[in-house]
């Protein structure tokens, strides 16, 4: 049975985006851009799934080049890190092998979007992200992708893709990016719910269509599947299967007649691991409190709202549940793992931009999560945060935050904050 305040998390975020219908459509001056396409391109542009690294993809383009670098200072409470879930991650880069938590200073984290459509129909992108080390890049996406029918007439869309590409489990990956996360704190749902992380490797059909004014988008996928809920395990052990069973992902997501809406459902099955990923020269006792000294199935569960209007408001939402299922004689046959995350920004209305001033307004977040432990006992942690988000120009954001962190279990929490201020550019 999930807690009360889950059910009540999502009933207050599903009203708030219906009564906001009134303020999307209140805008007089729509952009130019939109105005000059016809509703039918309008609803089928709007119905696409937009990928994370999708922001930065030139269709029909004979080479691409994007990019973003982001610089961020942190200052952390003393009691950072003492739970699994008071280690809120600061960008991506981290020095717990199991957990890719890190401290606070300065930090950074860079990426680079190149590919090409040379031939007609046939894409193919390269994404790496640089963190800590500048010797030590992160391939997090090499596909291929065959636009297979594209058509503006019907209205609809179908493409086949094959290689790596980040999970495409509902909209949590986004929190990765520093240039699409409003906050540079990544919350406990993405990082110990979810498998932290994941650019799976494999093929995938994807798609998306129009009907009227209800848009649908689509896309189910056949790979690897994680290899554990550890951070670096994903980002650097991952270059093949480690379980005869493969892993099957789907996340179908619809938007009922408003533009600024979308609603999602996604979920996944498959194998992880078929024995252990531990070194020999690991320590035997860890094997009470490392799920990765055993064989393991999973599978997870989840929905996401996104919310993107005109005026300026921006909401994204998203609840999943996992389950770890042990084999061997593991401690506990399985582990639970189930959160909410929701983040909000709301640009300020700005009559005429002046210069410097493209856009500043408030965020909030708020993040909750439950994860079981191994030796026992099941860990509680809770993210709120604040701050504002400044665009000197559109491709230019100053963000600042404080974040209050609590992590533990029915011994105890640990509480700790988070300042941190960041710059980030996108081209």
């Amino acid at each position: 049975m999930l807690p009360a305040r889950y059910i009540k998390a999502l009933l207050f975020y599903t009203t708030l985006g219906l009564t906001l219908n009134h303020m999307a459509f209140a805008k007089e001056d729509a952009d130019a851009s939109i105005q000059n396409k016809t509703e039918q391109e309008i609803d089928l542009g709007q119905a696409q799934r937009r990928t994370p690294s999708g922001y930065y993809l030139d269709p029909g383009s004979l080479f691409f080049w994007h990019g973003y670098i982001n610089g961020v200072y942190a200052n952390l409470d003393n009691d950072f890190g003492k739970s699994p879930l008071t280690q809120g991650q600061i960008l991506v880069n981290g020095s717990n092998r199991f957990s890719g938590a890190n401290t606070g200073g300065f930090q950074h984290d860079a990426a680079l979007f190149v590919g090409s459509e040379m031939f007609q129909g046939f894409q193919g992108v390269l994404e790496i992200h640089f963190v800590r080390s500048a010797l030590d890049p992160v391939l997090t996406e090499a596909k291929i992708m065959w636009h297979v029918i594209n058509k503006k007439e019907w209205p609809t869309h179908l493409a086949i893709g094959v290689g790596r590409q980040w999970w495409p489990f509902g909209v949590h990956n986004r929190q990765w990016f520093s240039s699409l996360n409003p906050f540079n704190v990544i919350s406990p749902v993405a990082t110990h719910v979810l498998p932290p992380h994941h650019n799976e490797i494999g093929a995938w059909l994807e798609g998306y269509s129009q009907a009227g004014k209800v848009a649908l988008n689509y896309v189910v996928s056949v790979g690897n599947g994680p290899l554990s809920f550890g951070m670096m395990d994903n980002v650097r052990i991952n270059v093949f299967g480690h379980s005869k069973k493969p892993a099957v992902t789907g996340r179908f997501g619809i938007k009922p007649g408003l533009p600024w809406l979308e609603i999602g459902a996604s979920g996944a099955w498959g194998g992880m691991r078929d024995g252990s990923v531990r070194g020999a020269d690991e320590n035997p006792e860890q094997a009470q409190t490392d799920p990765r000294f055993y064989a393991a199935d999973f599978w997870a569960a989840g929905a996401d709202l996104q919310i993107d209007t005109e005026v300026g408001f921006r909401l994204v939402s998203d609840f999943a549940w996992s389950q770890e299922m042990l084999r061997g004689d593991s401690p506990r046959s399985s582990l639970d793992r189930f959160g909410f995350h929701a983040d909000a920004y709301y640009g300020l209305p700005i009559p005429q931009y002046p210069k410097w001033l493209w856009s500043i307004g408030p965020k909030v977040l708020y993040s909750e999560a439950w994860i079981d432990q191994l030796q026992g006992g099941r860990e509680h942690g809770r993210h709120i945060g604040f701050g504002a988000n400044y665009y000197p120009i559109e491709q230019v954001a100053l963000k600042v935050e404080y974040v209050f962190v609590k992590g533990g279990n029915g011994a105890g929490y640990d509480k700790d904050n988070i300042f941190d201020v960041g710059l980030v550019l996108s081209w």
